[in-house]
C-alpha cells in the first residue's frame, strides 16, 4: 500500500504549513519582544535590588555602629556612676569625720580670721563704695585653710571673732 497525494492536497498541505509558518514566525516574534521586554525589567529589578540590598548592608553596618556607641556610652555611664558614687561616699565619710579644734589650732583659727579680716578691710578700703559680703568671704577662705575642721565651728568662730573686733 502507498499513500499518493494528488497535486490539490499537495497545496493544500503547502499552505496549511505556510500558514502554520507564518503565525509561529508571527507568534515566536511577538514571544521574543515579550521576553526583551521581560528582560529588561528584571534588568531593572536586579538593579533595584542591587541599591536596595547596598543600603539594607549600609543601614545594617550604621545600626551596628550605633548599638556599639550606645553600648560604650551605657558603659560609661555605668563607670561614671560608680565613680560618682564613690566621689560621694569619700566626701561623706570627710564629712563625718570633721572635727573640732584643739587649743593649740584655736589660735590658729583666731589667728587666720584676724588676717583675713585686715586682708579684707585694706581690699575694701579702696573701694569708693564699700560692698558687704566681708564675712562669707573670710569664712570661706578659714575653711579652706583648715578642711579637717568642722564647718560649722570655723564659721560660728568667724561671725564670733568679727563681733569682738568691732565691739
Amino acid at each position: 500500500m502507498s499513500i499518493h497525494i494528488d497535486a490539490l492536497t499537495a497545496y493544500i498541505i503547502i499552505a496549511i504549513l505556510g500558514v502554520v509558518a507564518i503565525i509561529s514566525v508571527t507568534v515566536a516574534i511577538i514571544l521574543m519582544k515579550r521576553l526583551k521586554a521581560i528582560r529588561l525589567q528584571l534588568e531593572d529589578n536586579n538593579r533595584l535590588l542591587y541599591f536596595n540590598l547596598k543600603d539594607n548592608i549600609d543601614a545594617r553596618t550604621k545600626t551596628i555602629a550605633c548599638f556599639q556607641e550606645i553600648e560604650t556610652i551605657r558603659t560609661d555611664l555605668h563607670v561614671l556612676s560608680s565613680g560618682l558614687q564613690i566621689k560621694l561616699q569619700k566626701e561623706e565619710e570627710s564629712a563625718r569625720r570633721k572635727r573640732f579644734p584643739k587649743p593649740d589650732e584655736v589660735l590658729q583659727i583666731t589667728e587666720t580670721i584676724k588676717d583675713q579680716m585686715s586682708i579684707q578691710a585694706s581690699l575694701r578700703s579702696e573701694q569708693k563704695i564699700p560692698l558687704g559680703g566681708a564675712i562669707p568671704d573670710i569664712a570661706e577662705n578659714v575653711i579652706r585653710t583648715y578642711p579637717e575642721i568642722s564647718e560649722e565651728y570655723i564659721t560660728h568662730k568667724c561671725i564670733s571673732v568679727i563681733q569682738d573686733a568691732v565691739s
